[in-house]
C-alpha cells in the first residue's frame, strides 16, 4: 500500500506531460493555419500560376486545297482542289473569328461564286463577307504594299496575300495565302495548297516573294 502515492504522482506527471504535448500540438496548429491564410490571402498557396489573357485565345486551323474531303467540290470553273485557294484561306480565317466550325465546303455551299470577280477569288468580297458575319463589323483594308502591312505588327489580324510567281519552292500563276501572327521578326503563311509552304517567314523572305496585293482583316 506504501507504493499507492507514487503511482498517483506518476499519473499527476504523466497527466501534465499530455497537457502540455496536447497545449504545444494546438499553438503549432494555429500558427500554420494563420500562416496558410495569409499565404491564401496573398495568393502564394496556390500550386500553379494562374494566366489571365485579355483576349480570346483565338485557333487558326490549317486547311489545304487538296483534302478529300473537298477537292472535287464544283467551284468557279473548275473545283476547289484547283481554284479554292481563296476560298480555302477564307475558310482558315472564319474558324480564326467566329471560333466555329466552317470547313471550305461549307463555305463553297454558302457563298458559291459571290465571293469571285472575272472566275478569280475576290478576297475583298471574302473579307466583307467576313465583315458581314460579325455583329460589330470587322475592320478592313487593301494595300499594295508589304511595308503598309507591317505598320499592323503587334495587332490580330489576317491578311489576304494574292500573288503570282515563287512561295518556297513551288511557282504560282495565281494564288492567295493567309499570312498572321505578324511580329518584328517575320510571320507565318499558311498555304492553302502546299503544306511546305505552311511556315514561319522572316520578312525578307517575304519581301523576296511574288506578293501583289494585300487585304487586311483587323480581328480586334
Amino acid at each position: 500500500m506504501k507504493k499507492a502515492p507514487q503511482t498517483i504522482f506518476a499519473i499527476v506527471v504523466l497527466a501534465l506531460v499530455a497537457c502540455v504535448i496536447m497545449f504545444i500540438c494546438t499553438m503549432a496548429y494555429s500558427g500554420s493555419t494563420t500562416q496558410t491564410s495569409d499565404n491564401e490571402a496573398n495568393g502564394s498557396s496556390r500550386p500553379t500560376d494562374v494566366i489571365v489573357y485579355d483576349k480570346p485565345q483565338r485557333v487558326l486551323p490549317t486547311y489545304y486545297q487538296t483534302d478529300p474531303a473537298w477537292s472535287e467540290i464544283p467551284y468557279l470553273t473548275g473545283t476547289i482542289g484547283t481554284h479554292g485557294c481563296g476560298l480555302v484561306c477564307a475558310s482558315m480565317a472564319y474558324c480564326y473569328i467566329f471560333d466555329e466550325e466552317m470547313t471550305p465546303d461549307m463555305v463553297a455551299a454558302e457563298v458559291g461564286d459571290a465571293c469571285s470577280t472575272d472566275g478569280v477569288n475576290d478576297m475583298l468580297k471574302f473579307a466583307e463577307w467576313l465583315s458581314s458575319k460579325s455583329h460589330g463589323g470587322l475592320d478592313l483594308a487593301r494595300v499594295w504594299l508589304l511595308d503598309y502591312v507591317k505598320d499592323y505588327i503587334g495587332e490580330d489580324v489576317l491578311v489576304f496575300v494574292g500573288m503570282s510567281g515563287m512561295l518556297g519552292k513551288r511557282m504560282y500563276s495565281s494564288h492567295v495565302v493567309l499570312m498572321h501572327d505578324m511580329t518584328e521578326s517575320g510571320a507565318s503563311i499558311n498555304d492553302p495548297y502546299d503544306p511546305d509552304n505552311t511556315r514561319r517567314y522572316t520578312w525578307q523572305e517575304l519581301d523576296d516573294a511574288s506578293f501583289l496585293y494585300y487585304v487586311i482583316v483587323r480581328v480586334s
